[in-house]
């Protein structure tokens, strides 16, 4: 159909300009200029990007995503002080501005219950970017950049930390074409008979992925803009295996913060609904999630019972 609609809007520009058709008369110079190419966006993990700004020798480190909302994770630790070091975290998905408030709240929110005495307060970096400087932890400061969240935190606490981190968030808030480029999914075949149990945790469809294989087991992460959910498994000296004893361990407290539930041989539920349990002796698998909504206990079991075949052969 562009064909004949090109060739009409020509006829009529002639037929305006009172043109003569004669074979004689020089064909109209109907060249179209190409358009400049987009200019690529950038790729690799954002420490790769800030090394070089930063004074002396730095090693990076890839690590596990954050939770939610999912985030590609990368440190630069000072080869010359391994307490000197940056921990970034860059969301995969996009927010809206009413995502972004509700996250500050929430986050505002989890520092007050967990007794920190430092507020939230304006990082300068935009809307709704905002840090924290406690007394005894490392400082940290969030922001957002095209709607994607941006996590940096130093290790260790001290004078100065607060206006270092600050420092990097600046460059990474002002490089060159922008945040790299980030997959939505990068998933394993294994997880995929869970994602339908996964998505009734998040409350709606996963949008991102973060599969891996960590120490010979895979795990299983799925997110939305407003939660995550995270499978890890293990041996006996595993983070999973840490944290079944941890969770068990406060079913004896004079109050009880977890109950026994139905899943594998062993297991237990926080309150707060993280799932740990045991599939035999020597395998454990560690469920969490973090949501701006309430969390759905039952829903987490019924993930954990979803995930057993993947690690259960």
């Amino acid at each position: 159909m562009r064909r004949p609609t090109v060739w009409l809007a020509c006829a009529i520009v002639l037929m305006a300009a009172g043109c003569d058709s004669s074979p004689e008369q020089p064909a109209p110079d109907r060249t179209v200029a190409a358009p400049a190419p987009a200019t690529p966006q950038p790729t690799g993990n954002v420490c790769e990007r800030v090394r070089p700004t930063l004074p002396g020798d730095w090693k990076i480190e890839v690590q596990r995503p954050t939770i939610s909302p999912i985030a590609d994770s990368c440190w630069l630790t000072s080869t010359t002080d391994p307490k000197n070091q940056y921990r970034i975290a860059v969301g995969v998905l996009p927010l809206t501005r009413q995502d972004i408030a509700d996250f500050r709240r929430n986050a505002e929110r989890s520092m007050k219950e967990e007794g920190y005495a430092a507020k939230a307060v304006d990082a300068g970096i935009g809307e709704n970017s905002w840090s924290v400087n406690p007394a005894v932890l490392g400082p940290w400061l969030v922001f957002f950049n095209g709607g994607r969240m941006v996590r940096v935190a130093q290790e260790s606490y001290g004078p100065g930390q607060l206006a270092a981190i600050t420092a990097v968030a600046k460059t990474i808030n002002t490089l060159p074409g922008g945040l790299p480029a980030a997959p939505k999914i990068v998933g394993r075949p294994e997880c995929e008979r869970a994602t339908a149990a996964a998505e009734k945790v998040l409350g709606g469809k996963a949008l991102a992925r973060r599969d891996a294989v960590v120490y010979g087991k895979v795990t299983c992460q799925w997110g939305s803009a407003r939660a995550g959910v995270v499978v890890l498994a293990g041996g006996p000296a595993s983070e999973a295996a840490t944290n079944f004893s941890i969770v068990k361990s406060t079913s004896t407290n004079p109050t009880p913060d977890a109950r026994r539930v139905d899943v594998g041989q062993e297991a237990w539920q926080h309150d707060g609904g993280d799932l740990v349990y045991r599939i035999r002796k020597d395998l454990f698998v560690y469920i969490t999630s973090v949501t701006l909504s309430a969390k759905k206990s039952a829903a987490i079991v019924a993930l954990g019972k979803a995930v057993i075949p993947i690690y259960d052969r």
